[in-house]
């Protein structure tokens, strides 16, 4: 009975890390930089789910190679998982993670941003965007064995010029309101499978005196009845007297 109860605990625990977890945001104070002119919001050069910039072939005719890239959001592509770049493989159509959102260095100068990451290991991306009302332009290329870099011209790398603003679409999270209530059903599966076991093989009881604490919910029910039908008669009729607590 304890180890059942236990294991039910553990559970919960665990349901409740995962659901919190998954309903982590992008923090907004790591994606957003202040420059001398003004906020660049690094959110507005990248999408929730999916690469903004994607199948960007290498400057290199001879690297039968493509890149995408996202800003400030990590995303999935094939074998390639939680990142902020990828390599694909043309010919073999394989998917290689560059770069993840872990590790990002700034650097701002005179409308240029340099934004440096690594894959958490060897592998480096320098990611250059230059401030570009007029048109959008990109590029990528691998430099060495394990360096790569990409450029891009945009709006939104001018400061001031983009301002991000998130969809229902793009949360995708469950509310705190949500979370509350799944935890809470979880409790009550627990209160009363956790209980009956108890009640059956502790008390040895049987039908419904495997509920726990009946005569408590019993109680809240013919409360509730009296209530009720209180309510419906418009306090018109008498109060119930102890005969009629008995038959209910």
């Amino acid at each position: 009975m304890t180890a059942f109860l236990s294991t039910q605990f553990s559970i919960i625990i665990i349901m409740i890390r995962w659901l919190l977890h998954r309903n982590q945001s992008v923090n907004a104070e790591s994606c957003v930089y202040n420059t001398p002119d003004g906020k660049l919001d690094i959110r507005t050069l990248g999408n929730p789910h999916s690469p903004k910039f994607h199948d960007i072939p290498d400057q290199n005719p001879h690297l039968l190679a493509t890149y995408s890239y996202n800003g400030c959001f990590s995303y999935n592509q094939d074998q390639c998982q939680n990142a902020a770049a990828c390599k694909k493989d043309l010919p073999t159509t394989v998917s290689k993670l560059i770069a993840n959102q872990d590790n990002v260095q700034f650097q701002y100068d005179k409308s240029i941003t340099q934004l440096s990451y690594t894959d958490g290991g060897i592998q480096h991306l320098t990611v250059t965007f230059r401030c570009n009302e007029n048109e959008e332009k990109q590029s990528a290329t691998q430099t060495g064995t394990d360096s790569y870099v990409f450029s891009f011209q945009s709006k939104c790398a001018c400061p001031g010029k983009c301002t991000y603003k998130p969809t229902k679409k793009s949360s995708g999270k469950l509310s705190t309101g949500g979370i509350i209530v799944i935890i809470f059903v979880c409790l009550v599966a627990v209160y009363i499978i956790g209980g009956m076991l108890f009640m059956k093989f502790k008390r040895q009881a049987s039908g419904m005196e495997l509920i726990p604490n009946r005569m408590v919910w019993v109680s809240i029910a013919t409360n509730a009845i009296i209530g009720i039908r209180y309510v419906v008669s418009c306090g018109k009729s008498k109060a119930p007297s102890s005969a009629s607590y008995g038959q209910l």
